[in-house]
């Protein structure tokens, strides 16, 4: 089941762009939050599938990613539920609720009038999906 919604960013990309925003590959998430081998290994499944948009991870394991990395709990039920129009950079998934910063350390704002980029990676040379 997919979860695509009218921004065209699904739960799962989200998720995704969270976490290479954070400079960690799944395996880095998997590392940092499970502490025995086996459960890193499943971990990881687990985020692969969640990225994959093939299942929703529960607010528990919602908070275990926050503690890996930035990842806003409200920007991701707005696209579990289709409630909202979230708007979301789809360079690096940052929003209003969690900017993202320029190397002089000031939040990003909106650099489209589609608010799908931000001023941080419009510098950086960054281009929406698709785009």
């Amino acid at each position: 089941m997919s979860l695509v919604v009218t921004s065209e960013i699904t739960a799962g990309d989200y998720i995704a762009l969270r976490r290479r925003a954070a400079g960690f590959s799944i395996a880095d998430v998997a590392w940092k939050v499970a502490k025995k081998f086996e459960d890193r290994r499943v971990f990881a499944n687990l985020l692969s599938e969640w990225e994959a948009d093939l299942s929703v991870p529960s607010p528990a394991y919602l908070r275990t990613l926050q503690n890996a990395f930035r990842l806003d709990p409200y920007i991701f039920r707005q696209l579990v539920t289709s409630v909202g129009d979230p708007r979301i950079c789809r360079a690096r998934g940052c929003s209003a609720l969690d900017a993202c910063h320029d190397d002089a350390h000031r939040a990003c704002a909106w650099a489209t009038p589609a608010h799908d980029l931000c001023t941080t990676c419009a510098i950086r040379g960054a281009h929406p999906r698709g785009a």
